[in-house]
């Protein structure tokens, strides 16, 4: 029996001030992040969510990978971002956090989560 690979599931909501509301900065986050955690991105699909709910007008963009997926979630009325990387090969959770803190101005983390999948 082949043994199966372990995952690694990181999940990071923070408080940002940056380019919250522009769908191609958060796209190309994407490939920015994909490239630095050595992810192989295959597609993006984004959605625009209009005002109407608790949270405001928001952004979900996912990219799909070869490897898992990566979604990023934004409330820019709120000032939020909801990050999940999931990929069933490892990868560094610190330079994905650094990449995401720099490129959205992250003023405070307030969840991390690093999970091993199996």
């Amino acid at each position: 029996m082949r043994e199966r690979g372990k995952g690694l599931h990181l999940i990071v909501d923070a408080v940002a001030t940056r380019r919250l509301d522009d769908a191609r900065a958060i796209q190309k986050v994407i490939r920015v992040l994909s490239r630095v955690t050595g992810l192989t991105l295959r597609r993006t699909v984004t959605e625009m969510f209009p005002n109407g709910s608790d949270f405001g007008h928001g952004i979900t963009v996912i990219g799909i990978l070869s490897e898992s997926n990566i979604t990023i979630h934004t409330s820019p009325d709120c000032g939020m971002i909801n990050v999940d990387i999931y990929s069933c090969k490892p990868f560094d959770t610190e330079l994905a956090i650094a990449t995401l803190k720099d490129v959205f101005g992250v003023q405070e983390l307030k969840q991390v989560r690093k999970i091993l999948r199996y």
